[in-house]
């Protein structure tokens, strides 16, 4: 990575927001600069959202859920 590199961070899952916070701060000690975050499931605060600049496709509650097997 190069100083004035803009990066985009790609990952298919956010929660916490922890693990994507840490990226972010590796990238900018190597003087990057992070315009956002994308992942496919978003389950993360407006909070975090909105500090990250998260993007994401769907929610948790979004997903199809497993069909039943009818064990019982």
């Amino acid at each position: 990575m190069r100083p004035d590199d803009r990066v985009l961070l790609v990952d298919d899952w956010i929660e916490t927001g922890s693990q994507a916070c840490t990226a972010v701060r590796l990238v900018e000690r190597l003087g990057g600069l992070v315009v956002g975050v994308t992942v496919l499931v978003d389950d993360t605060s407006e909070e975090v959202r909105r500090e990250l600049n998260v993007v994401g496709l769907v929610t948790s509650d979004e997903l199809p859920q497993p069909a039943s097997t009818g064990d019982h």
